[in-house]
């Protein structure tokens, strides 16, 4: 293998590891809210982060009763509380 064909591997291999994967629902940005949960979305305010993250997708919070995976509000588990 001559040296340009090696350099070309090399800087390949570091492209592939540099791009990470994210979770299903989630995607790449370059900033986002995090703090949204199925608990908490309808009234929380939340402040955008500047950080390049896997944040979940538009319309998906993370739900807190599964694994923290991003799921589609519509999809959160709808809890009652007994306040007596």
């Amino acid at each position: 293998m001559d040296v340009k064909n090696f350099a070309f591997l090399v800087a390949f291999a570091v492209a592939v590891q540099a791009a990470p994967t994210c979770p299903l629902n989630e995607e790449i940005r370059d900033g986002g809210f995090d703090c949204q949960t199925c608990q908490n979305y309808a009234v929380v305010f939340c402040m955008a982060l500047h950080e390049k993250k896997c944040y979940c997708k538009d319309g998906y919070v993370r739900d807190n009763d599964n694994d923290n995976q991003c799921v589609q509000t519509v999809n959160c588990t709808i809890k009652y509380f007994n306040f007596s």
